[in-house]
C-alpha cells in the first residue's frame, strides 16, 4: 500500500502544458519534463515519485500529469497503479489534478484527447 511519506509539495514548474502535449506527441519525454516547466528538482520528484509533468496553479495546487507509455509491460502497469493510489491517497482527483495518457494498441496518441487535457491543466493555471 502506498505510504503518504514524501506528499506531494508545491513546485515551482511554470503551467506549459502546450509544451508538454506537444512533448508527449513527439515523443521526447526527457525535454518534456524540461519545457513543460517541471522543475525535477521539486519536492514531487524527490525520491520515489517521478512524475512526467507536474505543475503549479497560482492558488499552489500541484496538478500532475503522467503519460503511460508502456503500458504494455505487466511491471510498469503495477508501477502505474501503485503511483496513482499513491496519488490517491495524497489528495490528487483524476480529471481534476491528476491527468495522464497513453497510447493505443499501436502506439498511436489521440491528438484530440492531448490538447483537451492540456486545455484543461491550462484553465487551472490560470
Amino acid at each position: 500500500e502506498p505510504s503518504d511519506a514524501g506528499k506531494l509539495g508545491a513546485g515551482a514548474g511554470a503551467c506549459d502544458a502546450g509544451a508538454a502535449a506537444a512533448a508527449v506527441q513527439s515523443g521526447d519525454a526527457e525535454r518534456v519534463g524540461h519545457s513543460a516547466g517541471a522543475d525535477r528538482d521539486d519536492p514531487v520528484d524527490q525520491g520515489r515519485l517521478r512524475p512526467d509533468f507536474s505543475f503549479v496553479t497560482p492558488a499552489g495546487d500541484t496538478i500532475i500529469w503522467e503519460h503511460l507509455g508502456m503500458m504494455n509491460r505487466e511491471d510498469y502497469r503495477k508501477g502505474w497503479e501503485w503511483k496513482r493510489q499513491w496519488y490517491y491517497k495524497n489528495g490528487l482527483v483524476e480529471g481534476e489534478t491528476l491527468f495522464s495518457t497513453q497510447e493505443d494498441d499501436r502506439g498511436g496518441l489521440d491528438s484530440v484527447i492531448l490538447k483537451t487535457i492540456a486545455m484543461k491543466i491550462k484553465a487551472l493555471c490560470g
